[in-house]
C-alpha cells in the first residue's frame, strides 16, 4: 500500500529530510528566541540600575547641598550674623 499526500510520500526519504530540517530549523530559532530574550532582560536591568543609581546620586547631592544652605544659615544665626534682608520681622 503506497500512501501520498500530494509530492510527498508518507515514509519517503523526502519527506522525513524535510520534517527533520523544519524541526532543527524551529529549535534553533526558539533557542535563538530564548538567548535574545535572556540578553535584552540582563542588559535592560543593568541600565535601569545605572540609572536608578545617577537619579538617587543626583536627588542626595540635591539635598545635600539644601541641609548645607540651612546649616550655614543656622550657624550664622546662632553667631548673630545674620544678613539684614534674611531676619523676617
Amino acid at each position: 500500500m503506497n500512501v501520498s499526500t500530494g509530492i510527498f510520500h508518507l515514509g519517503s526519504l523526502k519527506l522525513r529530510v524535510t520534517l527533520m530540517t523544519l524541526a532543527i530549523f524551529v529549535l534553533a530559532t526558539w533557542t535563538l528566541f530564548g538567548y535574545a530574550t535572556r540578553v535584552i532582560r540582563d542588559d535592560t536591568q543593568q541600565q535601569l540600575g545605572e540609572q536608578l543609581f545617577s537619579t538617587a546620586s543626583i536627588v542626595a547631592s540635591q539635598i545635600n547641598e539644601e541641609v548645607e544652605d540651612r546649616l550655614q544659615g543656622l550657624e550664622k544665626y546662632a553667631q548673630g550674623r545674620l544678613p539684614k534682608d534674611s531676619q523676617r520681622s
